[in-house]
């Protein structure tokens, strides 16, 4: 039997003998012969199904056309509510109430006269004996708002009908003086604005009003005392305009930055240039009898699944290392920065040196030529000292993680790279492959990257034994022959032996630009290793070598010639390195270098496109 879906929670369908409601939820399906037969007069229900469908479809759809829901754009999604002087006549005016309305509801007094408002509240408030210099109508009409609108929703959704009352309202406005100006406690917000606390810390708000003005939109939210202004980014937004973030909706909120004030003022006088500044990677949807302020946990941890690309600081992240990358040396130059490894370090420095002990003694020989007196000749070498070129140097390491999840059962396989900017004092505290921890306040770099910054700090915590054996894999020396059962652009260690290297350069500078080797293990399987990721580093890496090669990739697996390939992170070493030290598998492929013309004249057929030379030094 046909369906209609009825868009419309209330279809009135009028005959002159028959009125018909059909209350049905929007989106629920109905018969369209139950509907018909119910809502047409008896002179219809004599004719068959198929002449009463015929003769009632223009009735459905004409019905349907003119009550179909229309979605509207965000900037009239919010209507404005009636005013205050008809919706207080309602039966239940908590239904028609929103944060904007609540200023100017009017309760009846005893005439049954609609006249008690927040002014009559102040009134009420300094005949009681209440302080006028610390209680002014300003901040009567603050509170009172915010308390209507608390006692509206609580007789709405709670049904809690017995708190709307003017008595009611008075009680809890002497509670808040009593609370705020006689016990000396102040709300979130009030701290935050007198630089008495910070917005960084976890808060519970709630979102008052939303506003849009052009392509951005901005969010009015509540600690339950006073009113804030903030300023969303780009996936916030985003959640706005998706109704994932609407009126009434509690929000938890961590690493806020209060934005446009410097000094200290009192949130009854706060200007509209001040606001918080909100990062959706540390914004999360609270529940509904969540307690709004300040929380006295930090928020939990979040998926790096989870992640946004320009969601800004994310508070909290529980990990498990995977991987340990080399440590990296960053330069600022001229025209961007340069990353080195501790060896080219070490060279670069050497270079330095040598650079600036010519140029100081051509400076001195030139501006020393004519002085003679002591005292003089000691201030000129020390300025040429003072402004010698001077180099700025940051340490970094990467490592690759995943979520460490609450128990095996919820298991998230995605994998990021986490980026940590180190300082002597974290040297010392480095993380270690196959450890848990819990790394607070990093920032999205890309989809598949975080980065630090300098609040972030991390603890060490226990690892769950079955979660640290489904996703660890510990490091070990791989033999070629069993890489075959590996994926593309899994990692993975390996001993090998050096057969042959092949230049590639640039054909019009000659530069050198990277280059291939071929080697091979005591499994007797040969492999292809393309070093295209700097090649500088891979300097004096001669045929006969054996080499400890670390976080190499894998390209392409063949029964005849596995492929692979250098990363961003490889290493590689002439002895064995952590955490191979105890490894034998060194010495097995060095048993190999006797045999080394032998290998190479037996693999050459197999690898004709190679151009033997002794070491890529030598190009």
């Amino acid at each position: 039997m046909e369906l209609y879906k009825l868009h419309n929670p209330l279809i009135r369908m009028v005959n002159r003998k028959q009125t018909h409601l059909a209350t049905e939820r929007k989106g629920s399906y109905v018969s369209k012969f139950h509907v018909m037969r119910n809502a047409v007069g008896p002179k219809y229900q004599k004719k068959s199904l198929s002449e009463l469908l015929q003769s009632t479809s223009s009735l459905i759809a004409g019905v349907q056309q003119k009550q179909m829901v229309k979605k509207v754009p965000l900037h009239t999604a919010y209507p404005s509510w009636p005013s205050m002087s008809t919706s207080v006549m309602h039966d239940k005016p908590w239904d028609v109430v929103t944060l904007q309305s609540a200023y100017e509801i009017n309760f009846s007094d005893l005439t049954g006269v609609y006249n008690q408002g927040f002014t009559t509240a102040y009134n009420t408030l300094v005949e009681e004996g209440l302080t006028s210099d610390t209680m002014t109508i300003d901040w009567v009409k603050n509170h009172y708002g915010l308390i209507v609108w608390k006692i509206a929703s609580m007789a709405r959704q709670l049904s809690l009908t017995h708190l709307w009352s003017y008595s009611n309202i008075i009680e809890q406005l002497r509670h808040r003086y009593e609370v705020e100006y006689k016990q000396g406690r102040r709300s979130a917000f009030r701290l935050i604005v007198e630089h008495d606390d910070t917005a960084a810390k976890h808060m519970v708000l709630c979102v008052a009003n939303i506003t849009v003005l052009g392509p951005s939109i901005s969010l009015d939210l509540t600690d339950g005392w006073y009113i804030m202004k903030a300023l969303l980014d780009l996936p916030l937004q985003y959640l706005v305009r998706n109704r994932k973030i609407f009126k009434g909706q509690k929000l938890h909120i961590q690493n806020a930055q209060l934005v446009g004030c410097t000094n200290p003022i009192h949130i009854m006088q706060l200007p509209s240039s001040v606001y918080l500044k909100l990062s959706c990677n540390s914004t999360r949807r609270a529940r509904w009898y969540e307690t709004l302020g300040y929380q006295p946990r930090p928020l939990p941890p979040i998926s790096i699944s989870c992640v946004m690309n320009e969601g800004g600081m994310i508070s909290l992240v529980d990990v498990l290392i995977l991987r340990s990358y080399p440590v990296l040396f960053y330069e600022k130059v001229e025209k961007g920065g340069v990353y080195r490894t501790i060896q080219e370090e070490e060279q670069e420095i050497k270079s330095w040196m040598i650079e600036q002990e010519a140029h100081f003694v051509k400076e001195t020989e030139l501006l020393l030529h004519d002085i003679s007196d002591l005292n003089e000749r000691q201030r000129v070498v020390d300025r040429i000292r003072n402004n010698m070129k001077r180099r700025t140097i940051q340490v970094c390491k990467t490592f690759l993680i995943c979520d460490h999840p609450p128990s095996s059962k919820l298991i998230n396989h995605k994998k990021m790279y986490l980026t940590l900017w180190l300082n002597s004092n974290d040297q010392e505290n480095e993380l270690i492959e196959g450890s848990r921890y819990r790394i607070h306040n990093t920032i999205s770099k890309t989809n598949q990257q975080l980065k630090s910054c300098k609040k972030t700090y991390w603890k060490l915590l226990e690892c769950d034994k079955d979660i640290r054996k489904e996703l660890y894999r510990p490091r070990e020396l791989l033999p070629i022959s069993s890489l075959l059962e590996l994926s593309i652009s899994d990692e993975f260690d390996a001993v090998v032996l050096i057969l042959g290297v092949e230049i590639i350069s640039d054909s019009k500078s000659g530069n050198l630009i990277s280059s291939k080797i071929l080697v091979i293990d005591d499994s007797k399987h040969p492999m292809e290793i393309l070093l295209n990721t700097l090649p500088q580093r891979f300097k004096s890496i001669q045929v006969g070598k054996v080499i400890l090669f670390k976080n190499l990739e894998m390209c392409q697996s063949t029964q005849l010639l596995l492929k692979s390939r250098t990363g961003s992170y490889s290493e590689w070493f002439t002895h064995l390195a952590a955490p191979f030290t105890k490894s034998t598998r060194f010495d097995a492929v060095e048993k190999l270098t006797p045999f080394i013309d032998d290998l190479c004249l037996q693999f050459q057929s197999q690898y004709d496109s190679l151009g033997m030379t002794d070491e890529i030094d030598d190009y």
